[in-house]
């Protein structure tokens, strides 16, 4: 079996474990999704970690690892990057609106911070 064929076997027990109700798998993902913005913004407010760079970073993780990656945990990768480009304002106002109450207005940026 080579990794794509197994990225699909994977993602398949996923799917049919979510179908089934087995697990709380879409809530987990989204609450980790959040933990994850929540990481980047601290890192981010406190001058350590642009949210660009983190953007930066989370695009050469997918595709670097693309091949290899389930198109499940390439899709909370994305859903990630689109939270950080939503909380930095790159997305239209209603969008940005929600995630700033998602996420409890953690978009604050360090003082002399212009990005």
């Amino acid at each position: 079996m080579d990794a794509e064929e197994a990225a699909r076997v994977i993602d398949d027990r996923i799917k049919k474990q979510i179908d089934a109700k087995l697990v709380p798998v879409t809530g987990m993902i989204i609450g980790l999704e959040l933990v994850i913005a929540h990481i980047f913004n601290t890192l981010h407010s406190h001058g350590v970690l642009t949210r660009k760079d983190a953007i930066q970073s989370i695009d050469k993780t997918i595709s670097g690892n693309a091949p290899h990656l389930p198109p499940a945990a390439a899709m909370t990768l994305r859903h990630i990057r689109g939270m950080l480009e939503g909380i930095d304002g790159n997305t239209p106002e209603a969008i940005r609106d929600r995630f700033q109450v998602i996420l409890g207005d953690l978009s604050e940026k360090p003082p002399g911070d212009t990005d």
